[in-house]
């Protein structure tokens, strides 16, 4: 049986076939963009990328929640990025000098159209001004609890093991080997 990631991002595709260690292949299908919670919004994903490919499937939505803006981005991350960028991103949340944040990830994971199971990792942190040649997204700005280094300054390697994907798909793991789904 093969496992589907719904993805377009060739970015989180990777890493998560690197965090993952199991055979995955990428279904790249344009899957709604809902307004509303992470888990509202992960459990829609997931079951309509199962409608569209009758496979079991997991999909992905990312929320990054900052102090001083009142929790803003959220799961509207991906927008802010692309009308910011991440050196904007911390351009409008520097000023208010609350740079705690707090990275999230859903994972929902789908087998037959009905049930759909969220694994969650996230990872507390701060924001910084944009360091790093690694990484994608807010890697550039985003220095985790326990770390002087933003992940995108971070080997990717080392970011994989302890970031908020790599904590909701060790769950994803988890839940298929102890049901014997994917080995």
């Amino acid at each position: 049986m093969t496992l589907y990631y719904a993805t377009t991002n060739k970015n989180k595709f990777r890493e998560a076939r690197q965090i993952l260690g199991i055979a995955i292949k990428q279904a790249s299908i344009a899957l709604d963009e809902l307004q509303g919670s992470g888990t509202l919004i992960v459990e829609h994903k997931a079951r309509q990328a199962y409608l569209k490919l009758r496979q079991p499937v997991f999909v992905e939505d990312v929320e990054f929640y900052i102090e001083g803006l009142n929790g803003l981005p959220g799961p509207y991350i991906k927008h802010f990025l692309a009308a910011l960028q991440p050196a904007g991103l911390y351009a409008l949340a520097s000023p208010t000098r609350k740079l705690n944040a707090r990275a999230v990830s859903r994972v929902g994971y789908c087998s037959s159209g009905n049930k759909v199971r969220i694994f969650t990792g996230q990872v507390s942190g701060r924001i910084v001004k944009p360091a790093g040649r690694h990484g994608f997204g807010f890697d550039h700005i985003f220095v985790p609890e326990g770390s002087s280094k933003t992940w995108a300054q971070l080997r990717p390697e080392d970011k994989n093991a302890i970031s908020h994907r790599a904590r909701s798909l060790a769950r994803l793991r988890h839940f298929l080997r102890m049901n014997k789904s994917f080995k």
